[in-house]
């Protein structure tokens, strides 16, 4: 006999899914199977909603998903039990909430049956046990439960560590910049990136060199841009692929030749090897539903947001800290799970506008400690020729650049490795090309002996 306020629970959750997509984006974030609904209609009406927006990125409504029944030729009882026990139902603010209790509410129900249906006792029964709830587990929350014995770790450390030597490590995407890949092996798989800056660094420019990067060595990414309109971005690309001025290209002073030119480089931004999403008030459980539709739907394989502080966080929390601090855990959490490497851009407070050389510090970050604590790579830019600062007085070293020409004060750029688990802190200098939007590494020579 099935419990009355489960069902009735069941009702609220699909109906609070199809008549906002607020709340369908929050239960497709936690994304369980059918099976945590007791009821077979509640089943298949959630699986044809899910179906939905798997194939065609759209949250269903109501009348969408009864269309969709009455096209597919569903039977009227289906349609009914749609329109009079899920269309009637009261609507629930938090959807996502109580999905993931519908989902405890089935893991429990199964753990209970699994007790109910042995006799079998002692240490073989223990172990049975475990293994039953670690499946139970993975089925309904992901896999997230996980056992690994020593002699699996060592070898998985091993090989990661001879990849890394190879320069082709498993668990890390090479930025493609040289210096930066030797200091910190590249952008962490399952994990956190954090790129700050101050206002005018290149946070934007950094973030296309490394999509265009990823791009180059077969990867899918796909940009959460919630400052930036995509056609901004697109026009940043083609600039950098032509080595065209932006601002020529948008004030449209071009001659035939870099008509062709920009034309071809058109044609290497217009295909299905990269996505942008340029919607604002993105949340954690909009942003999450988008991602795992991206990577059934499109392959996507990294994710960038730009930037942190504009995702609309709803977590009620008393103090701003807080509330990032959730949000970053969160996305964490969401990174570790799919093995997606998500690469969050943010700004740095003034602090570092206080100091003689202008130079960021870690403690800069917005709501530092909970950013430090939960990205496994922090990296900041700075710019001294922004604060009219020459980046090469005092300097041993001499830089140039792909061509070996010695690179301008104004296009010095220093990649600034506040924290790297598995690499090296420090400085990575860059060339920098505002104009252009690229950014590229350079060769420091020694240009003076070192008493």
């Amino acid at each position: 006999m099935k419990d009355n306020s489960n069902l009735k629970l069941e009702y609220s959750a699909l109906h609070s899914m199809l008549i906002s997509e607020q709340g369908f984006l929050s239960a497709a974030a936690v994304n369980p199977p059918a099976e945590i609904f007791s009821c077979m209609e509640n089943r298949i009406i959630y699986s044809e909603a899910m179906n939905y927006f798997y194939s065609t990125g759209r949250a269903p409504g109501l009348r969408t998903l009864h269309e969709k029944l009455i096209l597919e030729g569903k039977p009227e009882n289906l349609r009914a039990h749609l329109r009079e026990r899920i269309g009637d139902a009261e609507f629930m603010r938090n959807t996502g909430d109580a999905i993931k209790l519908l989902t405890e509410i089935k893991i429990e129900r199964e753990i209970r049956e699994y007790f109910a249906s042995t006799r079998e006792t002692g240490l073989d029964f223990a172990m049975d046990i475990i293994s039953f709830i670690n499946e139970t587990f993975k089925e309904y929350i992901g896999g997230c439960v996980r056992e690994r014995k020593n002699s699996n770790v060592a070898e998985t450390v091993l090989k990661e560590i001879q990849d890394a030597v190879e320069g082709k490590s498993s668990q890390y995407i090479r930025t493609l910049i040289p210096e930066l890949d030797r200091q910190v092996i590249g952008i962490p798989k399952n994990h956190l990136t954090v790129i700050a800056a101050r206002t005018g660094m290149g946070k934007t420019d950094f973030m296309l060199q490394l999509m265009r990067n990823f791009m180059k060595q077969g990867l899918k990414p796909a940009v959460f841009s919630l400052e930036m309109e995509s056609e901004s971005l697109f026009m940043r690309n083609i600039s950098e692929a032509a080595r065209i001025d932006s601002m020529r290209i948008e004030n449209g002073e071009l001659n035939q030749g870099e008509m062709e030119m920009l034309s071809e480089a058109s044609k290497k931004y217009s295909g299905d090897d990269y996505l942008i999403d340029d919607g604002a008030a993105e949340t954690p459980e909009t942003i999450k539903a988008k991602i795992n539709y991206w990577r059934l739907k499109h392959n996507v394989n990294v994710i960038m947001v730009d930037y942190i502080t504009l995702i609309d966080t709803s977590y009620h929390k008393e103090r701003y800290d807080l509330e990032i601090g959730a949000l970053m855990r969160e996305m964490r959490v969401f990174a570790k799970d799919t093995g997606i490497p998500i690469i969050l851009i943010s700004q740095l407070n003034r602090d570092s506008e206080k100091r003689q050389d202008h130079r960021p510090q870690i403690s800069d970050l917005k709501e530092s400690s909970s950013i430090e604590q939960e990205a496994k790579l922090v990296m900041m830019l700075y710019r001294p020729k922004k604060y009219g600062i020459d980046p090469f007085e005092g300097k041993e070293y001499t830089f140039y650049d792909m061509f070996g020409n010695q690179i301008k004060a104004d296009e010095y750029m220093e990649i600034i490795v506040n924290k790297a688990r598995n690499g090296r802190t420090g400085i990575v200098p860059v060339q920098y090309i505002p104009a252009m939007h690229r950014i590229e590494g350079v060769k420091c020579i020694k240009s003076k002996l070192v008493s």
